[in-house]
Formats: C-alpha cells, structure tokens, sequence
C-alpha cells in the first residue's frame, strides 16, 4: 500500500494491490489535516489495528 498527500494536506490517495488488480482509493478531510512525515525519519509502518 503506499499512500499520497496532497499540499494542502487535507486530502490523500491511497494505491493498493488487492490481489487482482491495483485500486486507488481517494480521501478528503473536511475539518483538520493529515499529520504527514516531513522527512525519512519520521516515516514509520502502521499495524493492522492503525490502519482500520
């Protein structure tokens, strides 16, 4: 799964492979913001449980 955000950080698309084919999923946020990784370091893997 690998996931895109937008610059206003308010939206983001999500591509993933599901087995038979890739699909794209697409998310805007009406209130708030993503807390988005500013640099490598901060990148981290989500479990399971994070990601529902």
């Amino acid at each position: 799964m690998f996931l895109f955000c937008g610059r206003k950080k308010d939206r983001y698309k999500c591509l993933y492979f599901d087995g038979d084919g890739f699909a794209m999923l697409y998310k805007r946020i009406d209130n708030g913001k993503l807390q988005w990784p500013r640099n490598e370091n901060e990148v981290r893997n989500l479990t399971q449980q994070e990601l529902r």
